[in-house]
């Protein structure tokens, strides 16, 4: 029998706190309750990852508050290869970020283990 849910659970690790605000519709579920189907949910206008989501429902201008650590959620599977780009994106750029600021503070190291000779001093303050 084909499921035809077009909902796919979203990796909990590194994945959810890339869903963008205001773009995806998310569906969701409690963890605990296996019985539970999969709530209407909506709109993620607040991103408060690892706490929490504020979701609306752009219909009903209705908005209310869902528990991360408490939910599993689910986006349309034609979203997922959008936002696997995006994690990798995010990823290699904080990745990037952090070899740029390594290549910075060792620089400055080099720059302040680096001695001044007096003659410099001397060339600075001369007049002559």
């Amino acid at each position: 029998m084909k499921n035809d849910n077009p909902y796919t659970p979203i990796p909990k690790r590194g994945y959810i706190k890339f869903l963008p605000t205001g773009d995806v519709w998310v569906k969701y579920k409690p963890r605990h309750d296996d019985k539970t189907s999969l709530r209407i949910g909506g709109i993620i206008r607040l991103n408060k990852y690892p706490k929490y989501f504020i979701m609306e429902n752009p219909y009903t201008k209705k908005s209310w508050s869902v528990q991360i650590s408490e939910n599993e959620f689910f986006v349309r599977s034609s979203f997922l290869p959008r936002l696997r780009t995006e994690v990798i994106k995010e990823t290699l750029l904080a990745k990037y970020n952090r070899n740029e600021i390594c290549e910075v503070r060792q620089k400055r190291k080099t720059i302040r283990q680096t001695p001044i000779r007096p003659s410099h001093h001397r060339k600075l303050f001369d007049k002559s």
